[in-house]
């Protein structure tokens, strides 16, 4: 690995999520390898979220918005981040404490890989009906969620920003799956990237919601595929 590191920006959308957000800042900041910028953005949180990221000590950033969903609060982040390397991490959710590490020396490692991913182990209460329920391995792979991934800044670039309009819950599968169609090429770790808390309220507990975009995110990409067949 050849010349200066690359500089990593975290992305964290928040809306209301005082009960959660120091813990997962903290978390960020403290990775062994340091982000070189934490950009919180608050989508329009009635709470005390945007005053909590603005009294953490370190390079952390506070926005403010109207609340217009995650995937615009994570546009939002992205259209100010400075880093070569973007990394978003859920208000709620953690990360281990190499992360950062791992995912950054793999893509230095990899200069033809675009994104990072690796697996999440879930912490907090069971998932019922899902695979790592209590009963049931508590670890799988990630998956489509961006926040076990490290992204070449260069992907947004090349594919666009995430979807604002696929709907509830579905802009990371969506951008997965574009990123497929489109050539980007991901590498699956096999390490713990993502520590995925459940506590109830989580987003993806709205499963018809979660359902529709995801139908729809696989739509467009049949509708991509056709397109370049044709």
């Amino acid at each position: 690995m050849n010349g200066s590191p690359p500089r990593v920006s975290v992305i964290v959308p928040v809306f209301n999520g005082e009960r959660y957000l120091e813990e997962t800042l903290r978390c960020a900041l403290g990775q062994s390898l340091k982000p070189d910028e934490v950009i919180v953005v608050d989508d329009g949180s009635s709470d005390s979220s945007a005053e909590i990221a603005e009294r953490i000590d370190g390079p952390v950033r506070c926005i403010r918005q109207a609340n217009a969903g995650v995937a615009a609060a994570r546009n939002r982040g992205l259209s100010a981040a400075e880093g070569e390397l973007i990394a978003f991490l859920d208000h709620d959710d953690l990360w281990p404490q190499d992360k950062l590490e791992i995912q950054v020396a793999a893509l230095r490692e990899n200069p033809e890989v675009d994104i990072v991913s690796g697996r999440m182990r879930v912490i907090g209460g069971a998932l019922p009906g899902r695979p790592w329920s209590a009963e049931g391995p508590r670890e799988a792979p990630a998956g489509a969620y961006l926040a076990a991934t490290v992204i070449r800044r260069s992907v947004f670039d090349r594919i666009g920003p995430l979807d604002e309009g696929i709907g509830h819950a579905a802009d990371d599968l969506e951008f997965f799956m574009r990123a497929r169609d489109l050539g980007i090429r991901l590498l699956r770790l096999d390490a713990v990237t993502l520590l995925y808390r459940w506590h109830g309220g989580n987003t993806s507990t709205d499963i018809e919601s979660g359902a529709l975009g995801q139908l729809e995110a696989v739509k467009q990409s049949l509708d991509r595929r056709r397109g370049t067949q044709s």
